[in-house]
């Protein structure tokens, strides 16, 4: 990586927050983070909602924050918990 991207609208207020959901697939989940982290605009926060995990993900990274949810209240739901 050449840089920092996450000065890329450093100078403004604006701060951006992914929220990837998955469903019993870690590897899916640690592609998707992996995919924003070599983005043009890096996340200032990216936050993983592992529903119902069978294996669950592991957060290797400081910047990403895990939240696991039990059953599967839907995509919208999860969404919403891990907005939260």
């Amino acid at each position: 990586m050449v840089g920092d991207e996450r000065a890329l609208g450093a100078g403004d207020d604006a701060r951006l927050s992914a929220i990837v959901v998955g469903y019993r697939q870690p590897a899916l989940l640690r592609e998707a983070v992996a995919a924003l982290e070599r983005g043009s605009r890096i996340p200032d926060q990216i936050i993983v909602v592992d529903v119902d995990p069978t294996d669950p993900f592991e957060v290797t990274d400081t910047a990403v924050s895990l939240v696991t949810v039990k059953g599967n209240p839907g995509y919208a739901s999860a969404c919403t918990q891990g907005a939260a």
